[in-house]
Order: C-alpha cells, then sequence, then structure tokens
C-alpha cells in the first residue's frame, strides 16, 4: 500500500506509476482545455501560499516520490477513486491497515529510549551543540558550518586530543600578540563635555591605522579592484582611456584633478606623494524598536577603488561612533537646538580628529604595492540622508515659508522649490567667515544675518582648521550631494503614490489594481531578467507604508507593466479619469521617470550630462502636473523637489550618482552597527563602547583569517613547486643513462 500514487492536477489516487502515467495523457489534455476555454474561472494568487506546494507547479510528468504523504490524504471518505489502469477501489480493510500503522507510530513516539542510538560522544555532542543554537536564536547554517569545521580539524595531519582551546577572550588577545601591528586599529574612549557639562563616551578610531589597514590588504588591493584608466600613485587620469570620456568612477569629475592639485605635490625624483581621497558616510542607525540603542557610524572608503568594490562593505571602515545624543529627551525638552547641533558637532570634530592630524604634518609615509610612498589625504564629498547632512552643516531643518534659505547648500527661497529648472547660486566659505566676522562685532546683528542665511551659529567641526576638504571655496556647504534612495524612492515616488491615492480613494478600482499588483509581482520573479527593481505587496500597490524606498521604485515599476496590459490599463485609466490623450502621457511620464533614475546611476559621455539639464527639467514639471498634491503641504515646494534639480550639477562634480548613492551605507549599518550590536549587554551607557570592541574583535579575526590563508596560499605552493621540480629532475635522471663497458 506504500506505492499509492496521486496526479497533481485533479488529485486522484493509482495504486501503481503505470496506472497513474496512462491516466496522465487524457488528463493533460482536459487541463489545456479548460485553460484556453475563455469561460474558465480566473483563480487569484495567493500570497500566503507556499511555494513547495506541488500542486501550484501543475506539471502531470513531474518525478513522483515513491513515498506517499500522508497529511494529503483526506480519512473522512471510505473510499480513493481510481481510473483506468488503476486497479478499482481501496476498502476498508486498508484503511484500517494505515489507522494500525498510525498507532504504531503514535505509541513509538511516547517512548524514550533510544536503545544506546544517541548515547555515544559524537551524538551527545551534537544534540548539545544543536541545543546550544536554538537557545542562541543562531541561525540554521551555523550548526553545518560547525559541523564542517570540528570535522575538518579532527581530520586534520596535526590533530592532537590534547590540545585545549581558548576562551574568546583569552583567543581574541593571542591573535593580537601573534599580530602586533593590529594595535595600530585599537579604538579609543574618549570624553566629550556637552553644553550642559556633562560627558558622554565617543569612541574613535585612528584614521591612519584603518587607511593603512586597506592599502596593505592584498585582497583588496588588486589591480581589478581599481578604477579603469587611473593611476593609483600619483592620480593621473589617462584621458585616451574609453571610460574616462564619460563622467563614471569617482576621477572622471571636475573636481578630482584640482583636489589632487591641492594637496599633493608634482612628481619628479624626490616627490612621491600618492593621493587618496576619503568619501565620508554618516547616518544614524538603531538596533531596537524604540532606538535608544542608536548609534551614528562615520564610515569611509577610498576613492580610488571601483564603483563595484564601493558598494562592497569590506572596502569600507569606521572612523567613530557618534552615541544617541537625544536619549532620555522628552517632548517638553527645551533645550534650544543651537545647543543640540553643537553637542553633535563636538563629537563629530573629536572623530575626525584624527584625519586633521595627518593633514597638518603633511601625510605619513608607508609602502604600497612595493613602493615608497607618502600618503596624502583629503574628504572628497560626504554621503547622507537630508536630515543628517542638515545637521551637519548646521543648517534648519524643514522647509517653511519662513525659511528664507530652505535647501542647504544654495540661496534659493521657498517658491523657488518648485521650479524644475532653477538658477541656483551656491554658499561659499567666504560667506559664512563674514557672519563670523559680525557676530564677533555685533551679537545680535550676527544672528540675525545667520537666520537670513538659515544657519545656526555654531562651531562646525567640518570648517574647522586643518580640515582637509576637496572644495576650499564653497566647502562641506556643496560636498553633500543629493542622493536618490531619499529625494527619489523615498521623496517624490512617494508623493506620486499620495497623489493617486487623493484620486482614487478606496474604491473597489483600487482592490482591483492591488490584485493585479500581486499577480504582476509572481509573474516579474519568474523572468530570466534578474535586473528588475524589487517591488513589495505588504500593502497595496500605491500604499506610502509598509514599504521601504528602493521598493517603492519596484512598486511604480510595477504600475507601469500593469498600465500597459489591456486591462490593467482600462482600470487605472477608469480609476485615474483620465481621457486618452492624458493617459498615454501618463505612460510616457512613468516610461521617463524610471529611465531617468537609471540614467542618473550610469555612466554618461560627458556632453550628454552637460545637456541634460532642460530634459530633466521636463520630466519634473510633467510629474507635477500628473501628480498633483490636491493642496496638501507645501504642494510641491520641498527640499527633494529641489534635490532632483542638482543631480546633473553634481554628477559632473563627482561623477556618476552611483558614486554618492545612499543605499550602500544603509546596507553598510548591518555590519558596522548591527551585527556587533547584538553581541552587547544592550545597555544604553555601554552601547557606544561594547559596539566599537564587538567591531574591533571582528577586525582582529578578518586580519588572522587573511594571515592564515596566505599561509595556507604558501604551503600549497611550495608543494606544488617542490612536485613539479621532482618530475623534472626524475625526468633529467631517466634521460641521463650511462653505459659501461667491460
Amino acid at each position: 500500500m506504500s506505492n499509492l500514487v496521486q496526479c497533481n492536477i485533479c488529485q486522484k489516487w493509482y495504486t501503481n506509476q503505470h496506472g497513474l502515467l496512462i491516466h496522465l495523457r487524457f488528463c493533460r489534455e482536459r487541463h489545456n482545455n479548460e485553460r484556453n476555454d475563455g469561460n474558465h474561472q480566473n483563480y487569484e494568487h495567493n500570497p500566503l501560499k507556499s511555494c513547495y506546494d506541488h500542486g501550484d507547479h501543475l506539471n502531470p510528468w513531474a518525478v513522483y516520490d515513491d513515498d506517499l504523504d500522508n497529511s494529503s490524504m483526506d480519512h473522512s471518505t471510505g473510499n480513493f477513486e481510481l481510473e483506468e489502469g488503476g486497479g478499482g477501489y481501496l476498502t476498508e480493510d486498508d484503511l484500517e491497515l494505515y489507522k494500525d500503522e498510525d498507532d504504531d507510530q503514535l505509541d513509538n513516539y511516547g517512548a524514550e529510549d533510544t536503545n544506546g542510538q544517541c548515547s555515544t560522544a559524537v551524538s551527545k555532542l551534537q544534540i548539545r551543540l544543536n541545543d546550544l543554537i536554538n537557545r542562541c536564536k543562531a541561525p540554521l547554517v551555523l550548526y553545518d558550518e560547525i559541523i564542517h569545521l570540528v570535522n575538518g580539524y579532527i581530520s586534520s595531519n596535526n590533530f592532537s586530543k590534547h590540545a585545549k582551546l581558548m576562551t574568546r577572550k583569552s583567543f581574541i588577545k593571542y591573535m593580537e600578540n601573534s599580530h602586533p601591528g593590529i594595535t595600530t586599529l585599537c579604538p579609543v574612549n574618549k570624553q566629550i563635555t556637552l553644553h550642559d557639562n556633562t560627558q558622554v563616551t565617543v569612541p574613535v578610531f585612528d584614521a591612519r591605522g584603518m587607511i593603512m589597514d586597506i592599502l596593505t590588504n592584498n585582497e583588496l588591493m588588486n589591480q581589478e579592484n581599481i578604477a579603469d584608466g587611473y593611476d593609483i600613485f600619483t592620480g593621473d587620469v589617462d584621458e585616451n582611456h574609453k571610460s574616462n570620456r564619460n563622467y563614471g568612477e569617482i576621477h572622471t569629475g571636475d573636481e578630482w584633478i584640482p583636489a589632487r592639485d591641492r594637496y599633493c605635490r608634482p612628481h619628479d625624483n624626490f616627490t612621491n606623494d600618492m593621493p587618496v581621497g576619503i568619501v565620508i558616510f554618516g547616518d544614524k542607525s538603531h538596533t531596537d524598536l524604540h532606538g535608544a540603542l542608536a548609534l551614528t557610524p562615520i564610515i569611509f572608503t577610498l576613492t580610488f577603488f571601483n564603483e563595484k568594490c564601493r558598494n562592497n562593505p569590506k572596502f569600507w571602515r569606521v572612523l567613530g561612533y557618534v552615541p544617541n545624543l537625544g536619549y532620555g529627551k522628552n517632548k517638553s525638552n527645551k533645550t534650544p537646538t543651537v545647543n543640540k547641533i553643537q553637542d553633535e558637532h563636538d563629537c563629530l570634530s573629536c572623530v575626525f580628529e584624527s584625519i586633521r592630524k595627518i593633514h597638518r604634518t603633511g601625510g605619513f609615509r608607508a609602502t604600497v604595492l612595493g613602493k615608497e610612498v607618502n600618503i596624502r589625504i583629503w574628504i572628497h564629498y560626504f554621503i547622507g540622508d537630508t536630515e543628517g547632512n542638515n545637521k551637519w552643516l548646521g543648517h534648519y531643518q524643514g522647509n517653511k515659508p519662513q525659511v528664507h534659505r530652505p535647501y542647504r547648500d544654495c540661496t534659493c527661497s521657498f517658491h523657488e522649490l518648485s521650479n524644475p529648472n532653477p538658477s541656483c547660486v551656491y554658499t561659499t566659505m567666504n560667506e559664512m567667515k563674514g557672519v563670523k566676522l559680525v557676530m564677533q562685532d555685533s551679537e545680535a546683528v550676527g544672528l540675525l544675518r545667520y537666520k537670513q542665511l538659515s544657519r545656526y551659529p555654531i562651531r562646525n567641526a567640518l570648517t574647522g582648521k586643518y580640515m582637509p576638504l576637496s572644495d576650499v571655496h564653497h566647502g562641506p556647504y556643496c560636498m553633500m550631494p543629493p542622493e536618490l534612495l531619499h529625494a527619489s524612492q523615498g521623496g517624490l515616488i512617494k508623493y506620486m503614490f499620495q497623489s493617486m491615492q487623493l484620486y482614487i480613494g478606496a474604491t473597489k478600482l483600487r482592490d482591483e489594481i492591488d490584485k493585479m499588483h500581486i499577480r504582476m509581482l509572481f509573474d516579474v520573479r519568474r523572468q530570466s531578467d534578474r535586473d528588475f527593481p524589487r517591488g513589495s505587496m505588504r500593502n497595496g500597490i500605491i500604499d506610502d507604508t509598509k514599504c521601504q524606498s528602493e521598493e517603492r521604485k519596484g512598486n511604480l515599476f510595477l504600475l507601469l507593466c500593469i498600465g500597459s496590459t489591456a486591462l490593467g490599463g482600462e482600470k487605472l485609466q477608469t480609476a485615474l479619469r483620465y481621457n486618452d490623450r492624458t493617459w498615454k502621457k501618463w505612460l510616457g511620464f512613468v516610461k521617463l521617470y524610471l529611465s531617468m533614475e537609471e540614467w542618473f546611476h550610469d555612466s554618461n559621455p560627458k556632453q550628454e550630462v552637460n545637456n541634460a539639464r532642460p530634459l530633466i527639467a521636463k520630466v519634473l514639471q510633467l510629474l507635477q502636473d500628473l501628480f498633483p498634491r490636491g493642496g496638501t503641504g507645501n504642494e510641491y515646494n520641498l527640499p527633494k523637489m529641489h534635490a532632483m534639480t542638482k543631480f546633473q550639477f553634481y554628477m559632473k562634480r563627482y561623477g556618476s550618482a552611483i558614486n554618492f548613492y545612499g543605499g550602500t551605507g544603509e546596507s553598510a549599518h548591518k555590519h558596522f552597527v548591527k551585527a556587533p550590536g547584538l553581541k552587547t549587554q544592550r545597555r544604553v551607557t555601554e552601547f557606544a563602547s561594547q559596539v566599537v570592541n564587538q567591531y574591533y574583535c571582528m577586525l582582529v579575526t578578518m586580519k588572522a583569517l587573511r594571515s592564515i590563508e596566505t599561509h595556507d596560499k604558501s604551503i600549497t605552493t611550495t608543494v606544488n613547486e617542490g612536485t613539479q621540480q621532482c618530475t623534472h629532475d626524475d625526468l633529467n635522471n631517466e634521460e641521463d643513462i650511462k653505459f659501461e663497458l667491460s
């Protein structure tokens, strides 16, 4: 009775596979006829249906397992229908046989005796290991990884049953002693006094040690990881290289050569300055639901790496962590905003102190790829979200009509934010220095002038003495470009969906469109092309909640796919109340907008970028016309709308917009904050110091892992060379034959 098999189409049972195969020919034809019939029922996709359900495949020629899944049998019926070749019906005796087998299994389940099968040392080890992993809530793959490590160690040639394993702290100390140079990566906890005379702990790393950890890493410092058409030692850009004719990598931007010439001397027989530009990312990240265990990691990478490498967390390092300065502050707290901003800048100044020191001392000597050079560093640009960038520049938050300069880098007024093609005048360092001089003469006049500039009167950590910046004319005010994650995917696309909600409402058409969204998402997942933007079906397609920023872009793409079908286009056009002309314009706009985002992140010819401003303005104007906000908020007088007009300007300065995309840094939070944060005591007072210690342990482990991999490769190379030498000697000896004549 164990040979029963079931048809996956009609769910009928057969006593053997031969009878099933005879049946499948007829069942397959009926199934195809039903699918071709225009009157058949259209079943909706349910997102809660498991992908392991074999009934969803509807493949009658799939391989059938010999074992019967008892859970799929319906014991409430007395018989199972069998067709031709099947051999009749199942009797009550057959069912009683299955009941007896089930009773035996229940009796065996209650027994505790395993007859000694799990009492061996190996079984005890694996049981306790499995229990330990379950109690620690560790990933399932950890069990197999540990088993592979143990089996590899036991089967190794130098295995010793007398060797004792060290505890974690003891082994970390042992690795530190084995690699003396790793102590330069050790963090330091510095105490910073805030405006209310309280102190906070700011963990920082030495910038020189972190930069050298990258430059001496043979895995990272490969020629394939360096940007094409770039000389790593001199910073020269090969104009004849085809990739340098586009705005692509960072060195193709117009700001690279002036910054290189400002900080590095021309190469001759006596100077060997190596330019090392730094890209800084900073954004707050939390590891709990309430945001108490939060940190702002300041991380960096180097500009000479190519785009693929800069998207990998292995090529990033940490400069320091700014603690959660807002912890314990309730809504009734009346601390002036200027004091809160100043406290954060005092912490930032502590984090960037090692960078200022390197610049003040003229760089440092190092050996890079076997060549003696003098490392000269500077900060090329910063990456962050709108709120973080405003804080770092001491700029007012929000976009109220009373704010004179609602955007952080230019002098545009509130009503200029909706202009799709504005003529921005950018803030300069001399302008900010003039305000400080006025502040020294008259505090009241100085504060009024700061208000006109929409700035807080603070000691900015980014404009301090010896702070090496790529742009000394505009300073940091033109070094914080907008990025698509927050400006578009978390901004304009969200406003587009909100506008559609106002016009469609909670109607039946909207529910039908959401059902088509689920079907379309399943269809897209089955495509061979995998470069589609990722969508989400946690909520409706135009709902602006329960959706990540990148997923909104995917939902906009799915909306375009739905609108391109006959049925979906008809429903969307009816829901939006568009005529045929406006509907064609709507479809064209969505295609243009998605194409514009892809174009921003692509490597484009420089002449094409220079001439792109009018077309970008056309797309943004279409957005405002097709997606009116119905009088909500400030209409399109938004900083994120203004930011979209600046992409062309910053692409000319720093290359493709993918170079300053915020998604890379946001994803790196998993590596620099969340992973080490899970290994702490989860106490607010000690969270920052414990996170930095856990990250340091990760650095020590990675460095030790690279050393043993290098050692294993050297042994393998030596053995291979020895084998080849022995083979060569044997061949020579075979040819060297002597004859002795007597």
